[in-house]
């Protein structure tokens, strides 16, 4: 059974998140090759990861005693030092990197279609770097346009698969 300290923030969302992608991958499953089958990729690829994130996150480590020094107490007994862990508020958890990715990936899947993958595409590859604290603007947008352009141009071109143009119909 596991104890309740092992369920956190982290295990709720990809949870969630796999519930999401499978729903998804079921709910829109074709038997043929098109445009609409990326989205199902996607989710089936994000899926597996989820799943295998809630494996990491609840396997049961063997637990290390800590390593910080005791100190003797106002009433004599032995203590640790440092203070007790402060709960987290909404907000904390809402700030969270791994909240604000696995949000990011819900709004590529549920947007793909509307607004195309071109504009997805973009969101996603330039939102990331700033959710990871990266602020290089120019490297950031420019290997988002160049990655973008180059797989959409690989599925037009090569696979012969038409990706949902959305909002730019001159594509």
């Amino acid at each position: 059974m596991l104890a309740k300290s092992r369920i956190n923030g982290d295990v709720v969302i990809s949870g969630i998140l796999a519930l999401i992608c499978l729903y998804v991958f079921i709910g829109g499953f074709e038997y043929r090759l098109n445009s609409r089958m990326l989205p199902q990729v996607i989710a089936f690829a994000t899926f597996f990861a989820c799943v295998g994130n809630l494996f990491r996150l609840l396997r049961v480590r063997p637990s290390i005693p800590s390593a910080k020094p005791t100190e003797a107490t106002v009433d004599g007994s032995i203590g640790k030092t440092g203070g007790e862990k402060k709960p987290a508020s909404l907000m904390t958890f809402l700030s969270s990197g791994h909240v604000q990715i696995s949000l990011l990936a819900v709004m590529y899947i549920v947007l793909f279609q509307p607004l195309g993958f071109v504009l997805c595409t973009l969101s996603v590859l330039g939102g990331v770097p700033y959710i990871l604290k990266s602020r290089r603007h120019v490297v950031i947008w420019s290997l988002a346009v160049t990655a973008t352009l180059f797989f959409y141009y690989v599925f037009k071109l090569v696979f012969f698969v038409q990706l949902p143009q959305g909002l730019l119909t001159f594509m």
